[in-house]
């Protein structure tokens, strides 16, 4: 039985009327001689447009025969499941003419559920009804019917109780969102008379009929129209306008950074809140490892800023030598010296200056060797301080070199950075070569690079935190660094490099001009002292025991389990939890969707509150077009602190809903062709599927004879595809639709959109074999 959507009355004075039935011979013509009217006049009453198109049992109302007819209610009712136009026809007491006529339909046996029908003329009185439910059946899905009854998967699961979309039952019962009788928030629907409008013409346009627009808007002369006239269309509501500006798109997070091994913020939290030592600590973040303590080492530090630039040094007080990497040394006499890869080969070439900006001299000295060394020197026995070894010359002569740890900044060498800005930095400053291009390396003794390192990495006054207590923190990030950076092997020719990509070490000292700031403070040098040597071993090899700013409360699991970081919420975290804001267009436009719908983050990693890190973030279009992205990828592109977040953004709880396609439709832009359409449509309405249903039934078909023949231990399980690229062109509801996807695709060389192809092609043959076969 089709649903009353809207009753809408217009009274008239009640009467008998004359309603004849015609039978078999009669014609419309005959009628209206028989009974003393017009042809035109029946047709108009009954809503008749083809004069010669009358059927036996069809019942005509006679105009003006007996008391003025009643101009009975007219109505709109939805489709429902089993409904035909000819059924709704005569459960309403109407002629199929006049449904097809005030409702436009060009195809009086296609009528779809859900669908709205004008019935004009009603000739028996309509009683609401409640809510349409629906039985459960052999072979229906969830998305079946909602799409069935034009509704949301969720919606129809919010309304029924259900938790799990595949779990339904025969027999089931499921009321229908939305369907209950007539009430309806929307406004009339309003249309604007414009020039050359007529009053049939608007009514023909909007499925109604003259009289219920005359009614509806108290029109007394049908020709009398004006325009700029607004008239309200009776049965129709305007459509709901749905926001789509839902304002910026908000990222609730916690943390800053990766969230791997100990957390800076934590550590401090750790020591001045709670209390706890150094190797506490340590051990809190760096499960399974043990301390052990190593020699001073030297190791090659990549300084990045300087890639593909000649190596240029300066050095205020002392002898400037230069060698290749196994000597001898060339004393250049000069305060600058230059270093400059002669192409492709290991060979350099050596030039002098008076200053960092320029006016070099070719010194004609040549370093066949694939790295080039420059160090700060002094006449053996005249060096203010403990010397760092010995160095010869080609003709014999030796000179002290000067241990960095006690050099002055005169003794330092200095890498330049312009005319008139440089950093000094401890120990020899290398060029080395990466296939054509020159890279600079300070070569510094692990010891001398931490005093950087540490204060680069964490501030210096946490050390007078905590009545001294924050001086926990600081020895703890000197262990970190020292294991971390040994435990680098990053380049051939460098251990590590100096930025936040390694760790962040900026030299000594840096000038620019007249002023000059130090990278180095008492606070973390006495850190280093405190640690000197410590590192973490993990089997009996040094960990390379990574850190970030804040961890937001909980570290995951990579080389070390992941851990609660109740320091984190020390009280001068300011990441501890964070919001941002980023426009909504801009976030449409980085991954070539149009206006958002809703952002949500679908997948997360399981370590602390709230589920965890964001794994895999889905943006939704309110063209329905999707795109799944990783939350790494989401950090990146918006600049966000961590993974670690929530995203707000969507319709508010009423007044709004996503367009199609719903949650569970499967989309298909491989670019079938019309007739490969139709036979798609025709196999899945064999199997009693929707076409997502059959499209997505055909690539498990394919992966299953795939894994059966490969052997698989279970074939009907699809299998863990790792590093395959994610298939764009098909949406899937389900991660396992899309990794049975990949592995199609994998197994015959396919792009996404190929593989899906050749599944559906595959099935529909299978299908066409069953259906010849009359099964």
């Amino acid at each position: 039985m089709a649903l009353v959507a809207t009753l809408l009355v217009t009274a008239s004075p009640a009467g008998a009327q004359t309603v004849v039935t015609v039978e078999a011979g009669d014609s419309l013509s005959a009628i209206a001689v028989q009974h003393g009217t017009t042809v035109s006049a029946l047709m108009a009453a009954n809503g008749i447009t083809d004069p010669d198109r009358v059927y036996m049992g069809q019942r005509l109302v006679i105009p003006g025969v007996g008391a003025t007819p009643t101009t009975l209610p007219t109505m709109v009712v939805v489709v429902q499941r089993g409904d035909s136009l000819s059924a709704i026809a005569a459960e309403y007491g109407v002629t199929m003419a006049a449904l097809i006529e005030a409702n436009n339909i060009t195809d009086p046996d296609t009528v779809h559920v859900g669908q709205e029908l004008l019935v004009p003329g009603a000739t028996r009185p309509i009683t609401p009804t409640g809510p349409v439910i629906v039985t459960v059946r052999s072979g229906d899905s969830l998305s079946k019917i909602a799409a069935e009854y034009g509704v949301s998967v969720s919606a129809l699961m919010s309304l029924n109780g259900i938790t799990d979309p595949d779990r339904l039952s025969v027999g089931q019962q499921l009321t229908i969102p939305g369907s209950m009788p007539p009430t309806s928030t929307l406004p009339p629907l309003i249309v604007t008379v414009v020039s050359g409008d007529s009053l049939s013409g608007i009514a023909a346009a909007q499925g109604v009929t003259v009289s219920a627009l005359m009614d509806a808007n108290g029109i007394t002369n049908p020709n009398l129209l004006s325009v700029g006239q607004e008239l309200r269309i009776p049965g129709r509501f305007a459509p709901p306008i749905y926001s789509i500006d839902y304002g910026p798109v908000v990222v609730d997070g916690r943390g800053w950074g990766h969230g791997r091994g100990m957390g800076q913020y934590g550590a401090l939290g750790y020591a001045i809140d709670k209390g706890w030592g150094r190797d506490q600590i340590l051990d809190h973040y760096y499960g399974g490892t043990t301390p052990m303590v190593v020699p001073d080492v030297e190791i090659g530090v990549r300084l990045l800023s300087h890639d593909s630039k000649s190596t240029t040094v300066y050095l205020s007080d002392g002898i400037l030598l230069v060698a290749g990497l196994q000597g001898p040394w060339t004393v250049v006499d000069a305060k600058v010296v230059r270093i400059v890869l002669d192409g492709d080969m290991d060979r350099y070439r050596v030039y002098s200056g008076s200053s960092c900006g320029g006016g070099f001299t070719d010194t004609g000295v040549v370093l066949n060797s694939p790295v080039a060394r420059i160090a700060p020197a002094w006449p053996i026995g005249s060096t203010p301080y403990s010397t760092g070894g010995v160095a010869s010359t080609a003709d014999g002569v030796a000179y002290d070199l000067v241990d960095q740890a006690e050099a002055g900044l005169d003794q330092t060498l200095q890498l330049c950075e312009g005319a008139t800005s440089a950093t000094w930095y401890r120990g020899e400053i290398r060029a080395a070569r990466y296939g054509a291009r020159q890279r600079t390396v300070n070569w510094v003794a692990i010891e001398q690079y931490l005093r950087s390192v540490v204060p680069s990495e964490m501030p210096s006054v946490w050390a007078s935190m905590g009545d001294g207590a924050g001086r926990q923190a600081l020895q703890v990030q000197a262990v970190a660094a020292r294991s971390y950076s040994l435990a680098e092997v990053r380049y051939e020719y460098a251990k590590t490099c100096d930025t936040i990509r390694c760790q962040v070490y900026s030299g000594r000292r840096s000038r620019n001009g007249g002023s000059g700031w130090d990278h180095e403070t008492a606070e973390t040098d006495a850190a280093v002292v405190a640690t000197a040597g410590m590192v973490r071993l993990m089997d009996g090899v040094v960990s390379r025991t990574e850190f970030s700013a804040s961890t937001g409360g909980h570290t995951i699991t990579a080389d070390f389990v992941g851990v609660v970081d109740a320091g984190d919420d020390v009280s001068i975290n300011p990441v501890h939890r964070w919001s941002d804001e980023v426009d909504a267009t801009r976030v449409a436009d980085a991954f070539g969707l149009g206006p958002l719908y809703e952002i949500q983050v679908v997948e997360r990693d399981g370590f602390g509150d709230d589920g965890g890190r964001a794994v895999e973030v889905e943006l939704r279009a309110r063209d329905g077009n999707r795109f799944v992205v990783s939350g790494d990828r989401f950090r990146r592109e918006f600049g966000l602190r961590s993974n670690w977040f929530g995203v707000a953004y969507g319709p508010p709880d009423v007044g709004s809903s996503f367009p199609d396609p719903q949650v569970d439709e499967y989309r298909v832009t491989t670019g079938y062709s019309v007739e490969h359409l139709a036979s798609i449509q025709a196999a899945a309405d064999h199997l009693e599927m929707t076409t997502a249903e059959f499209q997505r039934a055909a690539v498990w078909v394919v992966a299953f004879l795939t894994n059966l023949s490969d052997g698989a231990a279970n074939p009907v399980d699809a299998p863990d595809v790792t590093g395959s690229e994610k298939v764009t062109t098909a949406y899937f509801a389900a991660d396992g639709d899309q990794q049975a996807l990949e592995q199609v695709a994998a197994g015959f060389a396919l792009d996404g959109a190929e593989a899906q192809g050749v599944a559906v092609t595959l099935l529909v043959f299978l299908v066409g074999l069953a259906s010849a076969a009359g099964r």
